[in-house]
């Protein structure tokens, strides 16, 4: 579902917002380590120095898939010719 921006600012203040990211069609999966809202700048933690933990698992996950490491619908092997 679609989040308001109180939503999110309600989380970051109730220390509930652990992480976030923008994904994007082309393997696109980018941490966000700030947000400014307002005159609220939300300092996002990146638990893995420059990405978050699950902004690294699911890029990692597009990536299997992209490449063929792993099985899904999202991606069709196409032989080079």
């Amino acid at each position: 579902r679609k989040f308001t921006m109180q939503e999110i600012m309600d989380a970051y203040e109730d220390g509930r917002l652990v992480e976030a990211f923008a994904a994007g069609t082309a393997f696109f999966v980018a941490p966000v380590g700030l947000i400014g809202w307002k005159q609220h700048e939300l300092e996002i933690p990146l638990a893995e120095g420059k990405t978050g933990v699950y902004a690294k698992l699911v890029r990692g996950w597009l990536s299997d898939i992209m490449y063929g490491k792993e099985q899904h619908e999202w991606g069709v092997i196409v032989d080079e010719a």
